[in-house]
């Protein structure tokens, strides 16, 4: 009764320390947090039941069975789900193989007791947690699994993948109870090597990312700076023709009252089309999605760009100020910045902008011509493509989860679209 008491401690643990080693890793998917821990305890208890009769096949069976559990309840790939559970079993046998050769160390012979052993199982599923636990305090609460993309996967992946084949030889000898003091030794440098390789590598990749979202922090205030800058300008601009507008009326009434009506038409139609390219070409009802789309507009079409607006009456938005730069802006921004490659290479380019208020709603579709396919990895621009697409997205998305909202992108060879519902 005893013994089976500390199994089911064991395994609990287990679950808690495989559950934060994912938690690391991924985001985990909409499920109640003490549903999905039972959940997994329970197949977890169940899968070590069914596992244990296999002998040197467990290890094999138990890494299968936390491949589905780490798909069924994070987002991950099948691969990742794989990848990351084969590295999280590495690290608890690492663990045991060295704890192990502590216990011998002082003297202890195996085998012991079943209680004894149990009790000493559960003793080193304690170093395991501590040993995840650290690992997270290093890196932070944030998942980390966007970091590691293209490039970095190579080196991410040699030192777990020599120490797995390291851990086929030790395998044997360990569940035999001929564990030698090589092997210990051996255990102890790969968990060392391990975690330090682990720790620095992904410390690296949010070092680097964090320097990428400074950047684009910086690039956000120029923009909003520079879209000040412009609306000033405008303004000045207005100010400028108004202040001549007594004058402009005088010399129509002066050119009809001469008969040359002509000529009163002709320079009222100019007069219009000036103002017009002045004054506002888009009214949603709200000032500051006006100032931004009117803003853009004037960019784009100072660029030979052309922007189509299917807008309505945006005057409820639940936006602050900010939020509204910040969406409107980047969206246009990055749009504006494909097709300018494309104006370059002397095409034409056509940005799509709906924006609708409905149901309580606030939809916005922007479709832009692209030069390229931008890399899209589980809704997110890849980090190879910050030159582009990526800009201001990130900040984009933390509007839209602020509003529980949604976001999503999407890109084939011609065009890219962005959708955004808050």
């Amino acid at each position: 009764m005893i013994d089976r008491a500390i199994t089911v401690v064991i395994i609990l643990m287990e679950s808690c320390s495989f559950c934060v080693f994912w938690n690391m890793f991924f985001n985990k998917k909409m499920i109640n947090k003490w549903l999905r821990f039972f959940t997994i305890f329970m197949l977890i208890y169940i899968g070590s039941a069914l596992t244990g009769i296999i002998g040197k096949w467990k290890i094999l069976e138990f890494i299968i069975l936390l491949s589905v559990i780490c798909k069924l309840f994070y987002k991950a790939t099948w691969w990742q789900s794989i990848f990351f559970s084969s590295m999280g079993y590495l690290f608890k046998f690492l663990d045991e193989v060295v704890f192990v050769r502590v216990v011998q160390e002082l003297d202890y012979d195996f085998p012991l007791a079943p209680t004894a052993v149990c009790v000493l199982g559960v003793v080193s599923n304690l170093a395991f947690i501590f040993i995840i636990l650290f690992i997270r305090k290093i890196l932070g609460n944030e998942p980390v699994i966007y970091l590691i993309d293209g490039k970095y996967w190579i080196p991410f992946m040699i030192m777990p993948v020599l120490s797995a084949i390291c851990m086929i030889f030790i395998y044997g000898e360990f569940i035999d109870g001929e564990l030698g003091d090589i092997h210990g030794y051996f255990g102890m440098i790969l968990l060392i090597a391990n975690m330090a390789t682990l720790l620095i590598l992904l410390r690296m990749l949010q070092d680097k990312e964090a320097l990428r979202q400074a950047v684009i922090k910086e690039r956000d205030t120029k923009k909003k700076l520079d879209y000040f800058h412009d609306m000033q300008s405008i303004f000045e601009r207005q100010g400028r023709k108004l202040h001549d507008y007594k004058n402009q009326l005088l010399t129509i009434q002066n050119l009809i009252k001469d008969g040359n009506t002509e000529q009163a038409l002709h320079f009222i139609e100019g007069l219009t089309e000036s103002i017009s390219v002045e004054m506002s070409a888009v009214n949603t009802n709200q000032p500051v999605i006006n100032a931004v789309l009117n803003q853009k507009y004037h960019m784009a079409r100072s660029r030979g760009i052309k922007m189509i607006f299917t807008i309505g009456d945006l005057s409820e938005t639940n936006l602050n100020e900010e939020e509204i730069v910040v969406v409107f802006g980047n969206l246009l921004d990055n749009a504006i910045h494909e097709c300018e490659s494309i104006v370059n290479k002397g095409a034409k380019a056509v940005v799509n902008i709906k924006a609708i208020y409905e149901g309580g709603q606030l939809e916005i579709y922007v479709k832009n011509p692209v030069v390229k396919k931008v890399d899209i990895y589980d809704g997110e621009v890849s980090i190879k493509a910050e030159d582009g697409h990526g800009l201001g997205l990130t900040n984009i998305r933390d509007v839209v989860e602020r509003h529980d909202g949604s976001f999503a992108i999407n890109c084939d060879s011609n065009e890219f679209t962005a959708i955004v519902i808050i």
